[in-house]
């Protein structure tokens, strides 16, 4: 936080940004305390798992009429629970009805998730795969009414698809010596 904020002083100086870290249930309070003539807000939601982010929480926050959302979802933890009785009350609290059991997989849930985004909050929603050479690492989802964020975001997206692993690793190889990266964690193993 204190770096973004940094960040974002030297790139706007004449703004009045601020900035909070809280946990999800604190946040839909937050929004509380708002005016909503007055403020907007940049919301980023990234919980470890589907369970921590209930729908009706997530509709609260997409009423305030100035927000935009970048929201993450480990899709293919949907996936491991949608077998796991003990899963079914997260997942219906995370898709706000018990109707993702008719929809069969993740990906289907969050293609419903999504088109229920956009109903409750009449913005758009971009879905970006966050995915690996053999495997789908997670989504990132935009929730926005402004235009041309969205547009940005598809923009982005596009880019992020013709980016491969290869890429990554050259871009990491290139750090300076003293600096420990994932890639040397793994290459340790």
């Amino acid at each position: 936080m204190e770096i973004l904020s940094r960040r974002m002083k030297a790139l706007f100086p004449q703004n009045a940004l601020n900035y909070r870290h809280a946990l999800f249930s604190n946040s839909v309070k937050y929004f509380e305390t708002l005016d909503e003539l007055e403020d907007a807000v940049l919301a980023v939601i990234d919980p470890a798992g589907f369970s921590a982010i209930p729908f009706v929480d997530i509709q609260q926050i997409l009423e305030f009429p100035t927000v935009d959302v970048f929201l993450t979802i480990i899709t293919s933890g949907i996936q491991r629970n949608l077998d796991t009785e003990q899963s079914h009350d997260s997942l219906t609290s995370f898709f706000g009805d018990d109707s993702w059991q008719d929809l069969g997989h993740a990906e289907n849930i969050l293609d419903e998730y999504q088109k229920k985004l956009v109903k409750v909050s009449g913005k758009q929603v971009k879905k970006i795969s966050i995915d690996m050479e053999t495997q789908k690492i997670y989504d990132l989802l935009y929730i926005s009414k402004n235009d041309t964020a969205t547009r940005i975001m598809d923009d982005i997206a596009s880019k992020l698809r013709q980016i491969t692993l290869d890429d990554l690793k050259s871009t990491v190889s290139k750090q300076a010596d003293d600096v420990t990266t994932m890639l040397d964690f793994f290459e340790k193993k």
